[in-house]
């Protein structure tokens, strides 16, 4: 028996394509209407190849509305027997929140941590555009095809892309947080190129995260905390302050009492941070020297006598006997001028 109305009803709101009969090619009977409800576009094919479309709304399968069909219709019978076809239902709406991830780790080179395995996920929007190239070269032969299949096919895309992608312009996990936005804006332009050899628009992209494992997040998070705190110098000196506040305001006598200890301990701590900060390097404190108050020769704090000329860098004035200063021409004590030997 000839189909004298051809229609796809889409109560579930996710089926992509539809093809009418489900099995084989079925006899249209000439004459027949064709439902095509909005959103959707209606393709004849015979023998697998598309003859016309029929855009929203009723239409009448006959040789005027159809003129590619004209040669198909038995016109020694007056055009009035069946003829066989397949029409494909096509959705072209907008499929919404849409989901891709990681199965699997994927493999990072991070220029801080090292190979790091991460995961990402997203969600994500698209619509067919291209009804002929899709039914070509995604749904082939198929007799109902569902966004959900559509999903696992591109999964394995997106995540391809998303990474190259990621190896290709982020250098260090450290940095990603700021990129988030300008990431996804690029790869959405990235993978709008790729599937749109299937007849395939990406409407939306969003990147929801990408992490990393639990001890590689820990190191980031330390790595941030030693970011923000800067001069361990005064870090240190920060909490030993806070810590004898605390100490303080133990009842009785056991937080000071304890605090000794603890305060040591403390500063040792923080001076082998501290060290460890500046690369095991400590600054020696300036050596104190003594001008020579003959020729102004500056020499070590322990010199006796200066090392360019020889005299006394401590000598006793002649007259009472006092120590005079490195410099001098007067004792300090008496007034006697002293000459220069």
């Amino acid at each position: 028996m000839a189909i004298e109305i051809l229609q796809s009803l889409d109560n579930s709101g996710d089926v992509l394509v539809e093809r009418v009969p489900r099995d084989g090619s079925g006899d249209i009977a000439y004459g027949a209407q064709v439902v095509v409800r909005e959103s959707q576009e209606a393709i004849f094919y015979r023998d697998g190849k598309a003859l016309d479309r029929f855009a929203p709304g009723r239409h009448t399968v006959t040789s005027a509305n159809i003129p590619l069909l004209r040669g198909l219709l038995k016109l020694p019978f007056g055009g009035e027997t069946p003829f066989k076809v397949e029409v494909y239902f096509v959705n072209k709406k907008v499929f919404t929140d849409l989901k891709w991830g990681t199965p699997q780790p994927v493999a990072f080179r991070d220029a801080e941590f090292g190979i790091v395995r991460l995961r990402a996920h997203g969600i994500y929007s698209l619509r067919i555009t291209d009804s002929g190239l899709f039914v070509n070269k995604y749904v082939g032969t198929g007799n109902l095809k569902r966004v959900g299949e559509l999903e696992d096919f591109l999964r394995g895309i997106i995540v391809s892309k998303t990474f190259d992608f990621l190896g290709e312009q982020v250098k260090s996990l450290l940095d990603l947080p700021a990129l988030y936005e300008e990431f996804a804006i690029a790869l959405k332009a990235k993978l709008t190129e790729e599937i749109a050899a299937y007849g395939v628009e990406l409407v939306d992209f969003t990147v929801g995260a990408i992490t990393a494992p639990p001890e590689v997040e820990k190191a980031m998070d330390e790595r941030a905390k030693m970011g923000a705190i800067g001069d361990m110098g005064r870090y240190t000196r920060f909490k030993t302050a806070e810590a004898i506040g605390d100490a303080a305001k133990q009842p009785g006598g056991g937080g000071m009492a304890g605090m000794g200890a603890g305060l040591g301990a403390g500063m040792a701590i923080g001076g082998q941070m501290a060290d460890a900060m500046t690369g095991g390097k400590a600054k020696a404190a300036p050596e104190k020297l003594i001008v020579c108050g003959k020729c102004g020769h500056e020499n070590p704090a322990g010199n006796k006598f200066c090392g360019k000329c020889g005299v006394a860098l401590r000598p006793v004035c002649p007259e009472c006997g006092a120590e005079l200063t490195p410099g001098y021409k007067f004792c300090g004590k008496c007034g006697k001028e002293i000459k220069p030997s």
